[in-house]
C-alpha cells in the first residue's frame, strides 16, 4: 500500500515533469495503453497554457503513432494553426498517393464522452479538448 507521503511525492514529481515538457516541447503527452475493452489513447497537456489552443486527444492507434499524431498537431499549432473540428487540414498526416482517405479533425464528441466523464479532469484550463 502506498502512503500519503509517497503519493504526494510521486504527484509532485509528475507535475514537475509535465511542467518541464510543456516549457521545453510546448506540451506534455499522456499515452495510455489499450485494455481488453478500450482502445489505447493519448492526450495533450499544456496546449492551452502555452498556445491558448484546446487540448487534443487521439484514440485507437499504436502508441508510437498516437504520439506522432499529437506531436504533428502540436507543430501545426506552434506555427499558428488552430485545429477546428470538421475541417480538413492539407498536409496533416499525409497518406501515400495511392490512398483516397483523407485526414481531418472529426466533428462531434465521438469517443470523448466515454473517456472524459464529468469525474475526470484532464487539465486546469478552460480551453476544452479536440479529438484528432
Amino acid at each position: 500500500m502506498t502512503s500519503a507521503e509517497e503519493h504526494s511525492a510521486h504527484d509532485a514529481k509528475a507535475k514537475k515533469a509535465i511542467a518541464e515538457n510543456i516549457e521545453q516541447y510546448g506540451c506534455h503527452l499522456a499515452l495510455l495503453s489499450p485494455t481488453d475493452y478500450l482502445p489505447g489513447f493519448a492526450y495533450s497537456i499544456g496546449l492551452y497554457q502555452k498556445f491558448q489552443h484546446p487540448e487534443l486527444i487521439c484514440f485507437g492507434l499504436d502508441q508510437d503513432v498516437l504520439g506522432a499524431v499529437l506531436n504533428h498537431a502540436r507543430d501545426l499549432i506552434e506555427a499558428g494553426e488552430r485545429l477546428v473540428p470538421g475541417i480538413e487540414y492539407a498536409g496533416f498526416l499525409e497518406l501515400p498517393p495511392y490512398s483516397n482517405r483523407k485526414r481531418y479533425v472529426p466533428e462531434g464528441n465521438s469517443l470523448l464522452s466515454l473517456y472524459l466523464s464529468s469525474s475526470i479532469k484532464v487539465a486546469d484550463d478552460p480551453g476544452g479538448i479536440v479529438q484528432v
